[in-house]
């Protein structure tokens, strides 16, 4: 069982699916399923029938973690904490998602980015296991970063962007003008699976291998790791998401990183293979980490009840 002999659950909330598990501890899942992301009420809906007869079977939960899309309020001074701010997502801007967690749950939550969680499951249980400092990147519907020091995810009122930053395009080569809305020709804009779809009018996983796009979209990659590890000097940067799933895309993101950095203040010791890789819990990386947030619930010294 979990802390206090109780069950615990996570939810991570992505574009396309809510992952949703009852667990005894970050790594002993009992039950889970995945709910299409469809508007707040329907999504909410679901996820309550899911939790209601989890209860049923196996009593209340004694905390719940949640892990979600940003832009979040992550700032719990802040009167809007726990509200999605401006997402693409319809429907989803400005909507309250820890009071309406908290209700469907019937437990306190504990809340973070998806990809925050996932950085922070890597670095416990994945692939930076032993760091002290990663970065993971997914690369899916969009482009999020989380960074994780001293075991900890890092802890300001506006979490990271990185999806988000700038790196060259060169328009000789490429005028693909980007598809985020906010910024267009950003990272997530440039590489992410959206935007190669409306690039190339396909998604990403029906491209051939010898498709010019997986040239560019490890161009592109590669730029986004060499600006976080020449800012944030981490051990191990973990690219995951769907469309780091393609065969050979990891091999190509390693090589051109190499280029690019030319060998300037590398880490002692270590090569690509150890420095960007793979995340070592696959596609499990986001709930577990949703999982691993309850304890920051269960560790409190007064636990509120829920609603309070």
């Amino acid at each position: 069982m979990g802390k206090q002999g109780r069950f615990i659950c996570g939810v991570e909330g992505g574009g396309t699916k809510f992952n949703c598990a009852i667990a005894t501890s970050p790594t002993q899942l009992t039950t889970q399923t995945s709910i299409p992301t469809t508007t707040p009420d329907e999504t909410l809906f679901r996820i309550h029938e899911f939790f209601a007869e989890q209860a049923r079977q196996h009593g209340p939960v004694s905390a719940c973690g949640l892990a979600i899309f940003g832009p979040l309020e992550l700032d719990a001074r802040h009167a809007e904490y726990g509200t999605i701010l401006g997402s693409p997502k319809l429907g989803w801007q400005g909507f309250d998602i820890v009071s309406a967690m908290r209700d469907v749950s019937g437990a306190q939550v504990a809340l973070d980015t998806d990809v925050n969680a996932a950085a922070l499951a890597e670095s416990r249980y994945g692939a930076a296991t032993g760091a002290q400092s990663s970065v993971y990147i997914t690369v899916g519907t969009g482009i999020g970063t989380g960074i994780v020091r001293a075991g900890k995810t890092m802890q300001t009122p506006l979490h990271p962007e990185g999806g988000h930053m700038y790196v060259p395009r060169d328009k000789t080569i490429d005028d693909f003008a980007g598809v985020c809305p906010f910024h267009n020709d950003c990272i997530e804009g440039l590489a992410s699976g959206v935007a190669m779809e409306a690039r190339w009018g396909m998604p990403a996983t029906e491209l051939p291998d010898e498709h010019p796009g997986w040239v560019l979209e490890a161009g592109y990659l590669a730029l986004m790791c060499v600006n976080i590890f020449r800012i944030l000097a981490p051990e191990v940067i973990v690219l995951g998401g769907g469309v780091m799933n393609h065969k050979g895309l990891l091999k190509m993101v390693r090589q051109r990183f190499s280029d690019l950095v030319g060998g300037f203040h590398m880490p002692r010791g270590r090569d690509m293979e150890e420095l960007i890789v793979s995340p070592g819990l696959g596609n499990d990386a986001g709930l577990v980490g949703a999982l691993i947030l309850t304890e920051n619930v269960l560790e409190s010294a007064t636990v509120m009840p829920p609603g309070a």
